[in-house]
């Protein structure tokens, strides 16, 4: 039977660790408040579908222009200075839904365009630009962004469970 995962267990479970100090306990929990409020804040908000144990650094930036048009799976990770846009500044009035997984990490400062699809279980590098659809389980990387791992899985944690291989090309 698999156990339920809660965040908040460090807090009410009679199982934690004796060396954990009061001080301890209260950075973890401002850390998961302030991370379920900026998800809070985007769903509530700004109007983005975003689902659930999503953990949104608040220094990321989702489309201010369009944030209806952002949609956001489960156990995503997204870092600082990522950008994840839904409009087009180019064209006028472009709006593009941008589309994000399930057990997706985006990291520091990757861009994610307009009116993409990014699947299940990928990982986006730092500082990557992606330019074009990323299909399930690989990891891409780079300016544009271009796959480097493929068949990779993702646990709910943020880790990987299976590491893939190399593209053949």
């Amino acid at each position: 039977m698999v156990k339920e995962s809660n965040p908040f267990r460090v807090f009410f479970s009679s199982e934690d660790d004796p060396k954990r100090t009061l001080k301890q306990k209260i950075k973890v929990f401002l850390f998961l408040s302030v991370n379920k409020m900026n998800a809070f804040y985007l769903r509530k908000i700004r109007g983005c579908d975003v689902g659930i144990m999503c953990n949104i650094n608040r220094k990321a930036k989702i489309d201010g222009v369009n944030p209806k048009g952002v949609h956001i799976g489960d156990y995503v990770r997204i870092s600082q200075n990522a950008l994840i846009l839904a409009h087009d500044g180019y064209r006028n009035g472009a709006y593009l839904d941008t589309y994000i997984g399930d057990h997706v990490n985006i990291g520091w400062g990757a861009v994610i365009n307009p009116g993409l699809k990014i699947g299940n279980h990928v990982i986006v590098g730092a500082n990557a630009v992606v330019t074009k659809d990323v299909s399930d389980g690989c990891i891409v990387a780079g300016n544009p962004a271009k796959v480097i791992k493929i068949n990779i899985k993702l646990h709910n944690k943020g880790y990987m469970i299976c590491r893939g291989e190399r593209p053949n090309s």
